[in-house]
């Protein structure tokens, strides 16, 4: 039974968030221009920053043909990107790419750590 004036150890050293690898593939609508696509990977960044992580790569594998058609499109630009991210944040970034309209598609894999 604790006491009045007993404070909690846990109380006093709360324990951090997890942060964890994540690796992202994401396809962007092919009527996009360069510019356009590298300032929607400029947000994407921001988000993830601003949730408190931290974008360790990201990797442009440019314009491919799809392996089939999604929304009656062909190809699309590939992103690969690799961050940490605390977890309780994975959430906020799956609605964000959500409603993202030039996404066509992501996967996010949460990575071994080592």
């Amino acid at each position: 039974m604790a006491r009045k004036n007993q404070v909690d150890v846990l109380e006093l050293y709360p324990k951090p968030p997890r942060v964890r690898p994540y690796e992202m593939v994401f396809l962007v609508h092919p009527d996009l221009d360069e510019k356009s696509v590298q300032d929607l990977v400029k947000q994407i960044q921001e988000r993830i920053q601003q949730l408190n992580g931290k974008v360790t790569k990201v990797d442009s594998w440019g314009k491919r043909l799809l392996a089939y058609p999604i929304r009656k499109r062909r190809d699309a630009y590939y992103i690969l990107m690799y961050f940490v991210l605390p977890s309780q944040g994975l959430h906020e970034v799956h609605r964000y790419l959500r409603y993202q309209e030039p996404i066509l598609r992501y996967l996010i894999v949460r990575l071994d750590e080592k």
